[in-house]
């Protein structure tokens, strides 16, 4: 259906690779790999698709830039300007018009936002929608990017039922995943790609046994969590906690959050937890002080020094947010903050490394 043959670019490095009328393929890789590059090619919009004419209207492609897309053309009929109340954008129900399985609906619990506009979406919420377009598109091929991201468990479940069912009924579907656990248990082929070049590929059970010797070992230079990241922060970095008192969030009209007490002192590491749409997003975006609907004494501590008003320590801290698409933080300021909790040059190159990326397309 779709094949490559000797495909070389400055971000891979193909030898071959074909995916068949209603193969499952699941292609596993770190965040400098180049997954966004191999998405790009099935996209019929990109200067680099491989996709054939007569079939680009058979391929459907859900990945950060597909809603990056969604998100400019929502923000360029933005007619709040000329109405007498916000726009809330374009009604969900119209966005999702070609889908008509209310089953399908009620399990992403999308069934009683139809009426909502897409503004007033959560930041998950919208990545649902991207996938439910797609899979209700008709497409004879799907290509997912990080399928899983930005979902609730009910909905990840969800999604790789749906996902599976797709797949027993002959659609072609190919993922990609940044961890070894999100590999659904019922992809047939399997691909992992090492800085760009896709090092093996097969059948899953076979290319899972070779995985082992790929991968980079957690304790080999180079190779950093997220936590580990965060971990680099000097000692001589004056103390710092932020502490919300009887905190107040609302989303478009309605209260998300209410009488929160929160604190987060120094060198803590907390993790919000809930389903889309409960208000993350707000807390996290109110904590750094982006929120206007949210109210609360917050107090902020840099060492000895106690601040109130935002302007004094919205530059202290470094805010990384999943909605990549609406450009909340430029790659400039980002390797900022990175310099400022990386001591040495030698972490400062690994962090930049790691995050490369991921940052050059933000």
């Amino acid at each position: 259906m779709i094949s490559l043959l000797d495909y070389q670019s400055s971000t891979l490095d193909i030898e071959a690779f074909a995916v068949e009328a209603g193969e499952s393929w699941c292609f596993l890789g770190t965040d400098k790999t180049g997954l966004s590059s191999f998405i790009d090619l099935f996209s019929p919009t990109s200067s680099t698709s491989i996709i054939p004419e007569k079939i680009k209207n058979k391929v459907a492609v859900v990945s950060f830039r597909s809603q990056q897309q969604l998100y400019e053309f929502e923000l360029e009929n933005d007619d709040t300007d000329f109405m007498d109340r916000v726009d809330p954008g374009t009604q969900v129900s119209q966005l999702l018009a070609d889908c008509q399985d209310q089953q399908i609906l009620s399990d992403f619990s999308m069934d009683k936002l139809m009426e909502h506009g897409y503004r007033q979406l959560s930041t998950g919420q919208t990545r649902k929608l991207v996938l439910l377009q797609a899979l209700f598109s008709g497409a004879a091929c799907m290509v997912i990017e990080s399928p899983f991201e930005g979902l609730d468990r009910k909905s990840s479940l969800e999604l790789e039922k749906l996902m599976h069912r797709l797949v027993k009924e002959g659609i072609s579907l190919v993922l990609t995943v940044t961890n070894i656990n999100d590999i659904p248990a019922w992809v047939d082929k399997l691909g992992c790609f090492v800085r760009g070049k896709l090092v093996v590929q097969g059948d899953r059970d076979e290319t899972m046994s070779l995985l082992e010797n790929i991968l980079p070992k957690k304790d080999t230079p180079g190779h950093l969590t997220s936590i580990e990241l965060l971990r680099v922060a000097k000692d001589k970095k004056k103390s710092v906690h932020v502490h919300l008192k009887n905190g107040f969030g609302s989303y478009e009209g309605k209260t998300v959050f209410k009488g929160l007490d929160l604190k987060i002192s120094t060198g803590e590491h907390t993790l919000i937890t809930g389903k889309n749409g409960s208000g993350k997003s707000t807390l996290v975006r109110s904590l750094w002080g982006g929120v206007d609907t949210c109210s609360g004494n917050m107090e902020y501590f840099f060492g000895d020094q106690k601040y109130h008003h935002p302007a004094w320590y919205k530059d202290q801290i470094g805010y990384v947010s999943f909605e990549l698409h609406q450009n909340i933080m430029r790659k400039e300021r980002f390797m900022e903050d990175v310099r400022d909790y990386c001591g040495t040059e030698d972490e400062i190159t690994t962090a930049a490394e790691i995050l490369g990326d991921s940052v050059g397309k933000i």
